[in-house]
């Protein structure tokens, strides 16, 4: 009991280490299954953004607290062997075998006083050295500390996420007006394989930009967004954004199947129907545009203008259908005006300027405007590499 007593701190001191290891072994693997929020949820701290504090390891540990200071000593072993010993005292033993149980039953009682006598003082020691408080403020720290480091990036995510949001839906209001229906995927596309596939590129991107975040280094997190969805829509397979627009402007809905069947070959009469519909669309869609800014009155018959129109490589099947649709009446344009667009999904019918002075121009200080404020505009194409706009009385050529 003695040397018992004497390792005692030692004794706690370990149980503290072990117990911590085992704790940030269960917070790191929900750390990396599901993400740090999914860490600060399982610890349980209330001031770290948790809603239900009475679940979770803290949660655990304040029970276990609340054992500790209940526990009370019986001294049930104590009386054992305090009864043994008066019927000792007062009785022969006449038969050897109830002198063996007797001697039994006392050796039994002292081994299991003896325990509780080193458990009570256990009981004691691991309140006077508060492991359970400890714990608990150590467990608050950790979920602290991951919510001080991710709570800017978990808004920059919720952002993102919003802004791709916001932008897709006026992507697909903008492109699909005359389309059957504003959905691009297959109706057996999202899969709970490819939602876990998204969740855990979402949890890896917050696991390898943590030093970042710590650090305070500017995490691009819209473009990592970015580049997660592409992952996703990269199960659609070779011609995608036809696969795409073949969803929208078909029929019926469509499946994964659906769709390699119909780009399973060179000819295909369902989807030569579906690309010429929408091809019809975008270019309907395009011609009434408006252009941003325009030439004054009596001054377009008397500059060099060239027809520019880009189509995207990249969809072949798309591409063709419009060049067709271009080149048949009331359009009648030259072959040689459309030119394939290398990697861009775009397409594009522009009048071409050239030598514009600014005096030529409606709305030159509009223009101005837009042209510092956007990338993208129609109408009339300047450049400012060998005249800065901002020199109204000087030529502007491109």
């Amino acid at each position: 009991m003695e040397n018992f007593e004497k390792e005692l701190p030692v004794i706690i001191k370990s149980m503290k280490n072990k117990l911590w290891s085992s704790l940030d072994d269960v917070i790191s693997k929900y750390m990396n299954e599901f993400g740090p929020y999914g860490a600060i949820d399982v610890i349980g701290a209330p001031s770290a953004g948790v809603t239900d504090s009475t679940k979770g390891m803290m949660a655990e540990v304040r029970k276990l607290e609340k054992m500790m200071k209940d526990y009370t000593p019986s001294g049930e072993y104590t009386r054992i062997i305090d009864s043994i010993k008066t019927i000792v005292a007062k009785r022969f033993f006449t038969f050897p075998s109830a002198k063996r149980e007797t001697e039994n039953g006392y050796f039994d009682a002292c081994i299991k006083e003896a325990l509780a006598a080193e458990r009570t003082k256990l009981i004691d020691e691991l309140d006077a050295q508060d492991l359970f408080g400890d714990t608990l403020r150590w467990l608050q720290q950790r979920a602290e500390r991951l919510d001080e480091i991710y709570s800017q990036f978990g808004e920059d995510l919720k952002n993102s996420i919003e802004d791709l949001a916001n932008n897709g839906d006026k992507a697909v209001g903008n492109i699909l007006k005359k389309a059957k229906r504003h959905e691009f995927l297959p109706t057996d596309y999202v899969t709970s394989r490819r939602i876990k596939e998204m969740e855990t590129g979402i949890i890896k991107l917050m696991l390898d930009n943590e030093s970042n975040i710590d650090s305070g280094r500017v995490v691009p997190v819209k473009d990592e967004m970015e580049k997660i969805y592409r992952e996703l829509f990269s199960g659609v397979g070779a011609y995608g954004p036809e696969k795409m627009f073949t969803v929208a402007f078909a029929d019926k809905k469509l499946t994964e199947q659906d769709l390699n069947v119909m780009y399973g070959s060179p000819i295909n009469d369902r989807r030569t129907s579906i690309m010429e519909e929408a091809a019809r669309a975008f270019v309907d869609d395009i011609s009434e545009e408006q252009p941003l800014c325009v030439l004054a009155d009596g001054y377009k018959e008397k500059l060099l203008a060239k027809k520019y129109i880009s189509v995207p490589n990249v969809m072949p099947y798309f591409s063709k259908a419009v060049k067709a649709i271009l080149m048949a009446p009331p359009y009648n344009e030259k072959e040689d005006s459309i030119t394939l667009n290398p990697g861009e999904i775009e397409i594009s019918i522009d009048d071409i300027f050239v030598g514009v002075p600014v005096s030529m121009m409606q709305c030159a200080m509009e223009m101005q405007m837009a042209y510092n404020a956007v990338y993208d505009y129609k109408g009339l194409h300047i450049d400012e590499v060998n005249k800065d706009m901002k020199s109204f009385p000087d030529f502007v050529t491109i």
